[in-house]
């Protein structure tokens, strides 16, 4: 329980020794902090903006005197996963988006300093105006989220690389204390030294508050071209298909990771929930969406990126992946080459329509840039849930462990979320031959009564029985502890006895 007098003397002193740092506590923008496209039980009670890093390390040493719960913001555009409320039931939030510089940009190696606040629409425009073709792709969610929170945070970006956190070079990071210490190599052009990496301790969970972050970035090829493609599962199975275009990627033929998606999540992308085709019915009829087969031409639909330092290599790929999808009863398509795409672009768009799906009244712009800038599913009450695990490439058609009916782990998914209401949307997504990221999607109306629970119920039930599959989260809500009690008192342990050794 927060101190009411104890958060009252916080801010004061705040106001006095660093007014240039901006609060808000009033009603209407702490509860619009405090709300998610989920039911949340955390409350801001504050929300203190800094615009360097030494006010960050005096709002921190100061709500540590003051025993105050607080916890870091840089975009707010965590979606899905609880965007912008604290996880504690109390908390003060300390807004990141104003320390926003761009630093340490070196051409030769490919590497840059960003700190919290830098989007990926303002890190890729510095980028397009730099004559080195050096790139960095952003998430499926906003062009608007803090490349560092999402990075810390693991999330997947199309590309070269996907998983960004793997780009890592170092970070700067506040610890409770208010210290400020750099974690991991000296520079871009440095690897790191001797001893053990502890810079993974700060992803992912609230140990201290990442300012800044170096990172790698990805250099755009001379050529390239995007490939889509997608089948009917009455023409070919999923695990047959996948066990192929998992050879192609272990043969080094695709550049980038390799995107799969199922019916529902296309058509939630392209178009709002048929509430007329389907009249008022609730989940997607099996007759509508049958019509959405048929218009879309598949069950599943994927995509990759081939690329070449020549044209004439990057013809003779083509020719090599055309000739080992020749005899799959596929559907592709090749997009021209060096054309704007999923995998290889100057900016990420970003897709929000999703968002949106069971949603009656969107308000329409005919301005798309305002349309991104000022989106808001929280405040729309859009109901959005993401379940993201790990598995192996064919761990969709794998059958469910203990179970009776050997059913396999994909039909399970689509059974269930139709029997609790909900159409399963469902994409995978490969970074490499080894393994893949699942991530299911629950989309709903937070206005339609009895559907929060009944999402929330569908989350832990898909939830339990992936972990039974020993098909792990990859990334956390505030539905979840990022790191259990257990958890933290196990490094605590190797901690302190490590320290009593030395």
């Amino acid at each position: 329980m927060v101190d009411v007098s104890a958060l009252n003397n916080f801010i004061s002193v705040i106001e006095q020794k660093f007014p240039a740092i901006k609060i808000q506590s009033d009603h209407l923008t702490c509860h619009d902090w405090s709300t998610a496209t989920f039911p949340t039980t955390g409350k801001t009670l504050a929300i203190l903006s800094p615009s360097c890093v030494e006010e960050v390390r005096a709002i921190v040493q100061l709500a540590v005197d003051y025993n105050l719960p607080f916890y870091p913001i840089s975009g707010g555009k965590n979606w899905g996963y609880g965007s912008r409320a604290p996880k504690h039931e109390l908390s003060i939030a300390i807004n990141l988006e104003n320390i926003n510089c761009i630093q340490n940009y070196d051409k030769v190696t490919g590497t840059i300093s960003v700190e919290a606040g830098v989007t990926y629409a303002q890190l890729q425009q510095f980028l397009y105006e730099q004559p080195d073709r050096w790139r960095f792709n952003g998430p499926g969610s906003s062009p608007f989220a803090s490349v560092l929170a999402n990075t810390l945070e693991r999330g997947l970006n199309q590309g070269v690389q996907m998983e960004h956190w793997r780009s890592i070079v170092n970070i700067e990071v506040v610890l409770p204390c208010g210290e400020l210490v750099r974690v991991g190599a000296s520079g871009g052009d440095r690897g790191l030294a001797s001893g053990p990496n502890i810079g993974g301790l700060f992803s992912q969970n609230d140990m201290g508050i990442v300012t800044s972050m170096t990172v790698c970035l990805d250099p755009l090829p001379n050529y390239w071209q995007h490939l889509h493609f997608s089948w009917l599962d009455q023409e070919y199975q999923f695990a047959n298909m996948v066990d192929r275009l998992q050879m192609l990627h272990r043969k080094g033929l695709f550049a980038t990771s390799l995107a799969i998606h199922n019916l529902e999540k296309i058509i939630s992308v392209t178009d709002q929930y048929p509430y007329i085709d389907s009249h008022g019915t609730l989940p997607l009829p099996a007759s509508v969406k049958q019509q959405y087969q048929t218009e879309l031409g598949g069950d599943w639909f994927g995509e990759v990126a081939i690329a070449a330092p020549t044209a004439h290599i990057l013809d003779m790929l083509r020719e090599e992946v055309n000739k080992e999808l020749d005899n799959l009863p596929l559907i592709c398509h090749w997009g021209e080459k060096n054309a704007q795409g999923p995998y290889f672009h100057d900016f990420t768009q970003g897709s929000h329509q999703s968002m949106y799906w069971r949603k009656l009244d969107i308000s329409s712009s005919d301005n798309e840039i305002q349309k991104i800038v000022s989106i808001s599913p929280e405040r729309d009450g859009c109901g959005v849930i993401w379940l993201a695990v790990t598995m192996p490439w064919n761990g969709l058609s794998r059958p469910i462990t203990g179970s009776d009916t050997n059913e396999p782990l994909y039909e399970f998914i689509v059974r269930t979320c139709y029997e609790a209401g909900f159409e399963p949307f469902v994409s995978m997504q490969y970074p490499n031959h080894r393994y893949g990221y699942m991530v299911i999607s629950i989309i709903y109306d937070r206005d339609q009564s009895g559907q929060d629970q009944a999402a929330v119920a569908l989350y832990y039930q898909l939830k339990e029985s992936l972990e039974k599959q020993d098909y792990v989260a990859y990334r956390s809500s505030l539905l979840d502890d990022k790191l259990s009690r257990t958890d933290k008192d196990l490094l605590l342990k190797y901690v302190n006895a490590y320290a009593e050794n030395q």
